[in-house]
């Protein structure tokens, strides 16, 4: 299906808590686990594949996230601030004849 492990927990009825207790106790089940993982990412994946036939928004999605450097979206962040880390000061004059 491709839930959290939070979200498979609360479906079987357990606190996350014991699920990561039991991957580290019980190898079988981690790799259990590991092995659902892969089917369900594997599922998704073949699933946008199909879609990028019809759909380019599928492909673009497919190559932001396999290529990032090349085809990622890019984000940066800027902040500003005045004279040794205060904040700006901003100053508003109206003209002498009224708003423009």
């Amino acid at each position: 299906m491709g839930a959290t492990f939070e979200l498979a927990a609360g479906y079987a009825g357990i606190c996350p808590d014991t699920m990561t207790a039991w991957r580290d106790r019980y190898s079988d089940f981690s790799d259990q686990m590991r092995e659902a993982e892969g089917r369900a990412a594997v599922k998704w994946l073949a699933k946008i594949e199909a879609a990028a036939n019809d759909d380019w928004r599928a492909a673009a999605w497919n190559l932001e996230k396999r290529h990032p450097q090349t085809y990622g979206k890019t984000v940066s962040e800027q902040q500003h601030t005045g004279k040794d880390g205060a904040p700006i000061t901003v100053m508003i004059a109206q003209r002498p004849d009224g708003p423009a």
